[in-house]
């Protein structure tokens, strides 16, 4: 868990600096969204995988049911989002 988490970091760092250097060429509403679809997924990605290695532990059934119900919110999230 640990491991994926840092990767996660890594992604996510490296992401930002390449974010930073090309923000310069966005307008300002662009370059305000790209941070938030940023910090969107990377805050989403991170609960959803605690809660996977979570529920590892426990019956199969649950994992199942954790993994489908977790993929829905998340569905359901970025589909309000591409909304607003």
């Amino acid at each position: 868990m640990k491991k994926y988490l840092v990767s996660l970091l890594i992604l996510v760092s490296i992401l930002s600096l390449i974010l930073s250097s090309i923000s310069g060429k966005l307008a300002d509403w662009q370059q305000t969204l790209a941070w938030y679809i940023l910090v969107y997924f990377a805050v989403v990605t991170g609960i959803s995988h605690l809660g996977l290695e979570r529920t590892t532990k426990a019956r199969p059934q649950v994992f199942v049911r954790y993994y489908m119900a977790s993929t829905s919110i998340r569905l359901l999230a970025a589909a309000m989002a591409i909304e607003v």
